[in-house]
């Protein structure tokens, strides 16, 4: 059967009433917003085989399982802004399927498993499926960015479902040229992950239908490089396309040059950089690639042996492929690929020298042996460049992910050989975005070319968040002083209004009157920890007994955490995926605004306490609840900027002056007394008590900071000694690298 295996289709009946029931369930599933127990349900539930089954009838149900998984991973990625499928409307899709299953002779061979997305069926389920989305109330160019991502979803719901019934399918190998071209296990999960990869960019942006390879713009970069000018050593940062800049890297495969740096601001596109390198790459199939996001991954030990158990526990691979003979050559090289250097643990700055420091040691081994590995790291500038002393890159080893618009004072800052800034990328982005919106002009709306906006709309998060918010549509806010937060907020506000539509009667009130509050909770918990990640558990936690109670009745009434966020600002916690009810933030500046809010909120309570005049209730009884909320996390630079604007934004209708004379107060009592140590938790050491101490004191003055910048009065606490700003500044600013930015420094404005 060289020539190929008929797929043997299910009767005609069988066809109508099994995808129709798929169908209508799917439909409900998803109006109700269940969709993920119908994938459990549907696709969890093990295939049972009866020996005598024909290697013809089991290929039918892997396509057919593959196709199953294929549709409903699709509709559960409906986007949010559009109406929900509507039921009763699926006959019509199964009798066409149906139909051309049965019209047509459809054959698989060894190409199908080499590019599953060549299946001839594979147009018409695609057309059909679009069609269905249509009818189901989906507007045209919605339903066609969706059925788009059907040829990626397809190729690794394929793999998924062959892993998932490798014995059961086994059957085909023996009557097929081997479909996998005499590969290896190990080289099929290759193509699987290969597929994984490529899907990956074909993932929706913030519940869109459209996905990331839809509007995605090539970012440029910038490199460092050292030249002779006139017989000094100066240097120029040179502007590359980054892409390009990485390919040709990557086709020199030099075993003395195997590593690159890409560093950039939150929200500057690094990550979306990674993910679609490794889709392009993995679609050319050139050499091998790996990703790794650095937030769940573990460095123990060895980095080969952290690389295997984070693959084998993802289930990407049954063993090690980094323990395999030959795994990598000059010929077929491999590139590992880890994201968010900054995002390793509580320790960040630490832990990331150790890991740049085993990466460089373990590269080198692997390439002098024969090997030819390569490595990627993104991280946040900060992060990169506090690692210096250990990665020392060189020319061109580090690069700089560079804005959607720089103004002609920036581009002179920078040698541009290709010309590559004199584009302003943001329009790029915009006609791909309107190509794929039914509601949204051909021409990029002039409000957000603004310079007030400018901040925004150059870096590729905020500015899709500002189109997201509708805030270039918002008239009111064009009499705003702008605020980075007010953008934030509004899209805050529209989660939180479809969120409270989706629940249960009983759960709609005690949810509209805390959501705000809940997710704040939920925020500091991943404050708390790696910056990004929360459990239920770490929510109850920290929660007071009011907030507890309503996450509790919540999800009791609720069926579940997971309904309790939005998909904006929440995804499942792949990492933590032994945990229940693990989440994390999509990006951290989601969870970095949400805690800017919950302290702010924690001001204005503190405030109100004391104002009340209750004798249970002093300065030094607020100071230990600031102490509880602060003490357990340090400020970050980032975090200082939203709790700044956050401050900013409230001053129209609250008294930040009260807030700045009652903060100089509690700040005039830590100089004198500290920080009350004696609600550190048991068993805690004098040292990590002293950091607790410093955290909160830190904390406290970034708030009166923030509260000064907009009262624009001087700052005049007690000073017990004519020493203590001096002992301050040492105790809170501590020994940094000469490169590394200073929280405290930058408070001091």
């Amino acid at each position: 059967m060289g020539d190929g295996l008929k797929l043997v289709a299910f009767s005609r009946d069988d066809v109508i009433r099994g995808l129709g029931k798929i169908f209508a369930n799917i439909g409900k599933a998803a109006a109700d917003g269940s969709i993920g127990g119908v994938i459990d349900g549907i696709l969890g539930a093990p295939r049972t085989f009866a020996e005598e089954e024909s290697p013809e009838r089991r290929a039918w149900r892997l396509v057919e399982g593959a196709l199953l998984r294929t549709l409903i991973t699709l509709v559960r990625e409906w986007p949010y802004t559009a109406p929900p499928p509507r039921e009763g409307l699926t006959g019509h899709f199964a009798e066409d399927i149906a139909q051309y299953v049965g019209e047509k002779d459809v054959r698989i061979g060894v190409d199908f498993f080499k590019n599953p997305a060549t299946l001839p069926i594979l147009a018409s389920v695609r057309a059909i499926f679009k069609d269905w989305l249509v009818r189901q109330g989906l507007p045209p160019l919605q339903a066609a960015s969706l059925a788009g991502r059907f040829d990626r979803r397809f190729t690794e719901a394929l793999y998924a479902e062959w892993q998932r019934e490798r014995q059961g399918y086994g059957a085909i190998l023996q009557a097929l040229d081997n479909p996998f071209a005499d590969a290896s296990r190990m080289e099929q999960e290759w193509a699987a992950y290969r597929g994984h990869l490529i899907a990956r960019a074909g993932d929706p942006v913030f519940e869109e239908a459209f996905g990331l390879a839809d509007v995605y713009i090539r970012l440029r970069g910038a490199f460092t490089e050292h030249v002779e000018d006139v017989g000094k050593r100066t240097k120029r940062s040179v502007v590359v396309d980054l892409h390009q800049e990485i390919d040709h890297w990557l086709a020199k495969g030099d075993k003395d040059d195997t590593f690159r740096l890409i560093k950039g601001g939150p929200g500057s596109g690094k990550s979306c950089f990674a993910r679609m390198l490794a889709a392009e790459l993995s679609e050319r199939n050139a050499l091998n690639v790996l990703v790794f996001p650095l937030q769940h991954f573990s460095l123990k030990n060895r980095l080969d042996d952290a690389i295997g158990e984070f693959l084998t526990d993802a289930g990407f691979f049954t063993d090690n492929p980094l323990k395999q003979p030959g795994f990598a050559s000059p010929d077929r090289r491999l590139l590992l690929i880890f994201d968010g250097l900054d995002e390793l643990g509580k320790s960040a700055e630490s832990e990331a020298r150790a890991f740049l420091g085993e990466v460089r040691s373990q590269l080198g081994v692997w390439n002098q042996q024969g090997c030819r590995v390569l490595a990627l790291v993104t991280g946040r500038t900060v992060a990169i460049q506090a690692t210096h002393d250990v990665s020392r890159p060189r020319d061109r080893q580090e690069l700089e992910v560079l804005a959607y618009y720089l103004s002609d004072e920036e581009k002179r800052d920078f040698v541009d050989p290709g010309d590559l800034l004199s584009t302003d990328q943001r329009l790029e982005w915009w006609a791909k975005y309107a190509a794929r919106k039914d509601d949204e002009p051909e021409d990029i709306p002039e409000r957000l070319l603004s310079e007030e906006l400018q901040e925004l709309s150059r870096e590729p998060l905020l500015n899709y968040l500002l189109v997201l918010s509708g805030y270039h549509q918002d008239a009111e806010s064009q009499t705003q002083e702008f605020n980075r937060n007010r953008i934030y907020e509004k899209l805050f506000a529209g989660v939180a209004e479809r969120k409270y539509a989706d629940q249960p009667a009983v759960a709609q009130l005690q949810l509209k009157e805390n959501f705000g509050e809940v997710m704040e909770t939920i925020a500091t918990a991943a404050w708390y920890g790696d910056g990004r990640t929360a459990t239920l558990d770490d929510v109850r936690a920290i929660a007071g007994d009011r907030i507890r109670k309503v996450v509790d009745a919540f999800v009791e009434e609720g069926g579940g955490f997971t309904k309790l966020i939005a998909a904006f600002y929440f995804q499942a916690a792949e990492g933590r995926a032994h945990e229940k009810n693990a989440f994390e933030f999509t990006h951290k500046s989601f969870g970095e605004y949400l805690t800017a809010r919950h302290l702010v909120r924690k001001i204005a309570l503190l405030h109100k306490h004391l104002s009340a005049g209750l004798e249970a209730y002093d300065e030094r009884r607020a100071l230990e609840d600031w102490f509880r909320l602060t003490a357990p996390q340090a400020m970050t630079l980032d975090l200082l900027r939203f709790l700044r604007d956050e401050v900013r934004l409230r001053a129209a209708n609250e008294p930040v002056d009260a807030w700045q004379d009652m903060l100089t107060k509690l700040f005039s009592l830590t100089l004198r007394d500290g920080m009350p140590a004696s609600f550190t938790p048991p068993k805690e050491t004098f040292r990590q008590a002293e950091r607790r101490a410093r955290n909160a004191e830190e904390s406290l003055l970034a708030v009166l900071n923030a509260c000064a910048l907009v009262t624009k009065k001087a700052v005049t606490p007690t000073w017990p000694e004519t020493t203590s700003a001096g002992a301050m500044l040492n105790r809170l600013r501590g020994q940094r690298a000469a490169d590394e930015a200073s929280t405290t420094l930058c408070i001091l404005s």
